[in-house]
């Protein structure tokens, strides 16, 4: 099948790891496996195989039988057919995005260029996200980094629904960012990529340690930031011992104010973006993400370049679906595939580079002028504009592929009505 890639490195060496120590036929006549750190690393270092933090990321082994694996200690692992990962709950109301400042008189920290978690942190400390979000007038950092767990025990759901009790004792956790007020300590997971889950234990083993070393309530917080934007939820665990308590309690996006365009600004660009001719040779997009293909050049700005393998890794779809962004990207202009010791790799084109090392108030409006040098975009927009409705009838869009694309079929305009959908959405999610 087309989709179908050669196993990575931690593939390869799960499925050697797998025979070598008889993990199935073990796990037949027991809950789960224990297996030390010292055996993964006979075959790959054991941090870099057990490094799961979104299900998509799990072996081919692992996803086939429903295994995952947890630490219980700096040396060993419990592998075992395990609930581990929660889905999060999606952001859809338009009115949950909050706008904030960032102080104009700070020089020595500056959103437009966040290349780590701590310092999104940083940003979003300064910006009065945290504050808001945990609704605290004073806040106070106070830990963060690699730690041991201490001891304790807990119980975890099984994907017959039964539970199993496992042991920790001292394994290493690493927090990002941990705060503290009058009411409570907030303990920070943040990441710079979107998926649809992740793993519990980046939250329940931090939980567990510091609720057993302060008398106030530990308050959990999941972030994610990608073009001045902030998601945040809160999270807690209804029954302190049970992993598989999780539930959110609340859910907020934050933008930040001076990245945002006017309503002047938009029609500034409306009247003076030239229409570009369509590169035939180009698909129009089909990525329904517009925000994750904006996130993808974040990432590629820091890294330099990413193989589509890597690509469909790290935001857990398939390889198909990485080709639809890249796609995305080199019609827009943003991205090429340069040849690297033998193997094609995605790297940003000069335009890219040139477009995503600027300030993101100056990048957002080079992004819409982008958008809206092509044809399509600019009509959907427009439709937006003249209904003065959220979404625009679904059909008059489909009417305006059929129009430009009379080839397609059926099934690919309907598609492609999603993509052009979502990504002048995403416009006017920037428009104050």
């Amino acid at each position: 099948m087309a989709d179908e890639q050669p196993l990575s490195k931690n593939e390869h060496a799960w499925a050697l790891l797998f025979e070598k120590y008889n993990i199935l036929p073990r796990l037949a006549s027991a809950p789960y496996v224990e297996i030390a750190a010292s055996e993964i690393n006979t075959v790959r270092e054991a941090r870099l195989m057990t490094k799961f933090d979104h299900s998509y990321q799990l072996p081919p082994l692992f996803q086939k039988y429903k295994l995952a694996i947890l630490p219980l200690s700096r040396g060993s692992y419990a592998l075992g057919r395990f609930a581990t990962f929660h889905t999060f709950e999606k952001i859809l109301d338009p009115t949950a995005t909050k706008r904030v400042a960032f102080p104009a008189f700070l020089e020595s920290l500056t959103y437009n260029t966040i290349t780590s978690e701590s310092a999104a942190i940083h940003v979003a400390y300064a910006a009065g996200i945290l504050a808001d979000f945990m609704h605290e007038s004073e806040l106070h950092p106070t830990i963060s980094g690699r730690m041991g767990t201490e001891v304790f025990d807990f119980q975890i759901e099984q994907s017959n629904h039964s539970l199993q009790s496992l042991h920790v004792e001292n394994a290493q956790i690493e927090i990002d960012g941990g705060y503290e007020s009058e009411r409570a300590l907030y303990l920070i997971e943040a990441k710079n990529h979107f998926a649809d889950d992740f793993i519990v234990r980046q939250l329940y083993y931090p939980y567990r340690l510091w609720s057993a070393r302060v008398k106030k309530p530990v308050r959990l917080i999941y972030l994610i930031y990608s073009d001045g934007s902030y998601w945040l939820y809160e999270y807690r665990f209804t029954e302190p011992l049970y992993y598989h308590s999780i539930e959110c309690v609340r859910k907020r996006k934050y933008t930040l104010d001076d990245t945002l365009l006017s309503e002047r600004d938009l029609e500034h660009l409306l009247q003076n973006t030239p229409i570009v001719s369509e590169d035939e040779a180009l698909p129009f997009p089909q990525a329904d993400s517009f925000e994750r293909l904006i996130n993808l050049c974040e990432i590629l700005m820091q890294r330099g370049k990413l193989s589509k393998e890597e690509i469909a890794e790290n935001y857990g779809f398939a390889y198909r679906q990485a080709n639809y962004y890249v796609a995305a990207g080199r019609y827009l202009g943003w991205l090429a595939e340069q040849e690297f010791e033998g193997e094609k790799s995605v790297v940003l084109s000069s335009a890219g580079v040139e477009c995503f090392q600027l300030p993101l108030s100056l990048r957002r409006r080079r992004i819409l002028a982008t958008l809206l040098s092509h044809r399509l975009f600019r009509e959907v927009l427009q439709l937006y504009l003249a209904r003065s409705v959220l979404v625009p009838i679904r059909p008059a869009v489909q009417k305006l592929l059929r129009t430009a694309m009379p080839t397609l079929s059926a099934t690919t305009i309907e598609r492609r009505a999603y993509t052009l959908i979502a990504w002048v959405q995403w416009i006017l999610d920037k428009i104050v």
